[in-house]
């Protein structure tokens, strides 16, 4: 019987786990930069490659992106430019917003040039379109705005994990059997 309460505890440890941290796959992204004499005002279309997930640090799941001949990446870093610590993404489906603050888009390659923002949500068919603006507060753009949108789709949990779940639930009612 301890044996079962300790199994329940583990997978109910997992399931809180799970739903805390929800994975999003990354469809597409864009962004435009504005500033005084800027020549282009979209600049790419950036597509999808991966996911992100929910409390943690680490790849946006964007392509790297040439820009103006380099080619550029995005992430989600733990500190900002200046080193304060940054909030993990989060997305809040409820209220339509998500918190990409630790969203870095990083020039050439080794120089981050500015943080993401608060991304407002909009709901289009299968999947969310966050878009936030940002100033850039490094390298040659310093001072511009510019503007991000990012298409994001929640994965869904895997098969395995409801199986293992009802197989979970169909152990406890075994045992519960056996001790009437």
């Amino acid at each position: 019987m301890i044996k079962l309460k300790f199994l329940i505890i583990i997978a109910l440890l997992l399931y809180v786990n799970t739903v805390r941290a929800m994975t999003y796959e990354v469809l597409q992204g864009s962004f435009s930069i504005q500033g005084e004499g800027f020549p282009v005002d979209n600049i790419t279309i950036i597509p999808g490659t991966g996911t992100f997930t929910e409390g943690e640090y680490g790849p946006s799941g964007l392509d790297r992106f040439i820009f103006f001949g380099a080619p550029n990446a995005t992430y989600f870093s733990e500190t900002s430019l200046t080193g304060n610590n940054m909030p993990v993404p989060t997305v809040d489906l409820e209220n339509l917003t998500a918190d990409f603050s630790s969203f870095v888009w990083v020039e050439f390659g080794s120089y981050p040039l500015h943080q993401g923002a608060l991304a407002e949500l909009v709901a289009i068919d299968d999947f969310y379109r966050a878009s936030w603006s940002s100033i850039i507060t490094g390298a040659s753009f310093y001072g511009y705005t510019t503007e991000w949108t990012m298409d994001i789709r929640p994965v869904p949990l895997p098969a395995a994990f409801w199986l293992f779940v009802s197989g979970l639930i169909g152990m406890f009612g075994v045992a519960r059997n056996k001790n009437n």
